[in-house]
C-alpha cells in the first residue's frame, strides 16, 4: 500500500563555531512507517454484519471485513439462533424515552 512520505522536522540550532543560528531541515523519525505502522483509510475496508446491534443494546455481533463476506452470508442463511432478554421498568415514562432520561410521568395501578 502506498502511503505519503514522512513529513520533514525542522530545528534551529546554533553554530558552536560562530554562534549564529542556522536552520536545519531532517526526517522527522516520529512519522515514518516503522514508528507509526501502516496507514489506513476508511476505504481500505468493507466491514459488514448480519444483525446489526441497537444503540442501547450489548452482545455478541459477528461481523465480515473485506472479502469474508462470503462467509457472512453462509452465516446467515444457516440462521442462527436468536435470542433476547429484556429489562424494564413498567409504568414509568421518561423525557427521552430510555432509561437515561428524567422521570415525566408514572402510571398507578391498584387491585
Amino acid at each position: 500500500m502506498s502511503c505519503r512520505p514522512p513529513m520533514n522536522r525542522v530545528d534551529i540550532i546554533r553554530d558552536s563555531q560562530t554562534g549564529k543560528e542556522m536552520v536545519v531541515s531532517s526526517v522527522d523519525l516520529s512519522d515514518t512507517i516503522q514508528a507509526l505502522g501502516p496507514r489506513y483509510q476508511l476505504e481500505d475496508f468493507d466491514i459488514q454484519s448480519i444483525f446489526p446491534l441497537e444503540s442501547f443494546s450489548s452482545g455478541l455481533q459477528i461481523v465480515s471485513i473485506n472479502d469474508e463476506s462470503k462467509r457472512l452470508d453462509q452465516i446467515k442463511d444457516g440462521q442462527p439462533l436468536r435470542c433476547y432478554h429484556i429489562q424494564g421498568k413498567m409504568g414509568e415514562s421518561t423525557n427521552t424515552l430510555d432509561a437515561n432520561g428524567v422521570i415525566v410521568e408514572k402510571s398507578t395501578y391498584s387491585t
